[in-house]
């Protein structure tokens, strides 16, 4: 494992930010080595020796420095990783700053200080029921007993007992979480229908003894985290539906959604409006995303940035069905913002959606326009076949719409071609596309071509349960050629 390579490459925009002003000079070896390493995400991992060579040129020991500097860089970013996630603001690791700074003062023997951090980092830690660091914290205050005699170890004593209780509190939670994921694993291929209510009863009447689990705030999260992956993975959008609906109210009700849990509020209206899209109940998945962007207004707006793209998304593809003027306005507002989407792969996507919704109205020379846009993004040379595949397939049928067959002959050329060699791995039945264009381009009365037919049919029928698509031509195949 390249360690200095996983890390550059896990930096969000915000903190490689924060990385490049810390280093300060950008022509310095550190900038040079951080750039270089950012620079080769797409390509994999970058050759050391030749790094070496470029920041030690003739240097006898190059490759020895070069590791030596990997290893300020990586101490350098953890280092920031750790001031940025534990600053003023960054309420989740609130106890462990407070308990650092607890060992800082007592070490220096300034014991009035340590032992006002330690108390903090026992109330952050009560408030986020970190539990674990809870028996830390404790058994730091018996321990620090012996030297500062204003702490009476008794009391903290008590506290590790109620504390260690708690602990097994969390294991049983664990334990009823990873039965109920058994449960719901194991019906995943069973003919019966899930029933997903009496999954979850069969599974907590086994600890139903216990109640202060049940009350549990982390109890509650943690479940509802684990039953809605498992939905997800196992595709069972109706039952994670209902589920989410009953969830979604209860913790409403009692309180549990509030500033600091609020990212699990946020979370679990884009779960409901997903599972309501792939249902394609897409009235109702346009309300949900109504309810996530005013979620989003909530406490100070701290998570708009971050999940608003998620409301154009639910929009987007519900109004693609059933309102596509209205999703082609909603795809030219996010590939023309600047704020939207910050990934250049999901910009791409955006793109490619928007072309396709192009075609789907007959506007093909907007397609052509879009297409070529795509083509001069600096991602596109990075990503996959299949969606360079695709794009290839739309650009063909839109010249064939065109009726510009000199276009489409020069193009055809290349894209075979492209298909022999740099995407000989594509396997998708959409290649048919191309011969079935150049088909009905070269042939009077198409319609009437055996070939056609045959090829058209085959598609329909290998498409008919196909999710996965990037772009779905049935209906412009059925326009074409007559087949249902």
């Amino acid at each position: 494992m390249n360690t200095l390579f996983e890390l550059v490459n896990s930096l969000d925009s915000k903190t490689l930010g924060h990385v490049q002003r810390r280093i300060g000079e950008p022509d310095s070896k550190m900038a040079i080595l951080l750039k270089m390493y950012r620079s080769s995400q797409s390509k994999g991992i970058p050759d050391d020796e030749k790094i070496a060579s470029r920041l030690y040129p003739g240097e006898k020991g190059a490759l020895n420095a070069l590791y030596r500097l990997k290893s300020r860089l990586t101490h350098f970013i953890d280092q920031l990783l750790i001031d940025v996630h534990s600053a003023e603001g960054e309420d989740f690791f609130i106890a462990e700053r407070h308990l650092m700074l607890f060992h800082i003062f007592k070490r220096k023997e300034l014991f009035n200080l340590a032992n006002h951090h330690l108390k903090k980092a026992e109330k952050a830690a009560v408030a986020k029921e970190q539990y674990s660091l809870l028996d830390i914290i404790y058994n730091e205050f018996i321990i620090f007993s012996r030297d500062f005699l204003p702490i009476d170890p008794e009391d903290y004593l008590q506290k590790r007992r109620a504390n260690e209780e708690m602990l097994h509190h969390i294991k049983t939670i664990d334990e009823i979480l990873a039965t109920i994921s058994y449960r719901l694993r194991i019906t995943q291929n069973m003919s019966v229908k899930l029933n997903i209510t009496e999954e979850i009863e069969n599974a907590l009447g086994k600890f139903a003894g216990d109640e202060a689990i049940f009350k549990s705030v982390q109890f509650k999260i943690k479940f509802y985290k684990t039953i809605s992956q498992i939905l997800v993975q196992q595709k069972k959008y109706e039952e994670l539906e209902k589920y989410l609906q009953i969830t979604f109210e209860d913790f409403s009700n009692t309180g549990i959604f509030n500033k600091q849990t609020h990212d699990i509020k946020v979370e679990q209206l884009v779960y409901w409006g997903n599972a309501l899209l792939m249902q394609r109940k897409y009235d109702k998945a346009i309300e949900k995303s109504k309810m996530l962007e005013a979620a989003l207004t909530e406490n100070q707006g701290v998570l708009f940035d971050k999940y608003i793209y998620f409301v154009y998304q639910l929009q987007i593809n519900s109004y693609a069905v059933i309102d596509l003027d209205r999703s082609v306005e909603l795809l030219q507002e996010v590939v023309t913002s600047k704020k939207l989407i910050s990934d250049a792969y999901w910009l791409l996507i955006n793109y490619a959606n928007l072309a396709f919704s192009y075609f789907v109205q007959k506007k093909f020379k907007q397609v052509i326009k879009t297409i070529q846009t795509i083509y001069r993004s600096d991602f596109f040379e990075n990503t996959d076949i299949h969606m360079k595949a695709q794009l290839a397939i739309l650009e063909m049928l839109t010249w064939y719409e065109l009726d510009q067959p000199d276009n489409f002959d020069y193009r055809f050329k290349q894209i075979e071609k492209s298909f022999k060699s740099e995407w000989k791995g594509y396997e998708g039945i959409d290649r048919d596309l191309l011969t079935m264009a150049q088909l009905m381009l070269n042939t009077p009365g198409y319609k009437h071509n055996a070939q056609l037919k045959a090829m058209a049919d085959e598609y329909l029928n290998a498409n008919a349960n196909n999710e996965n698509r990037i772009f779905n031509y049935d209906d412009w195949i059925i326009e074409k050629t007559g087949r249902r």
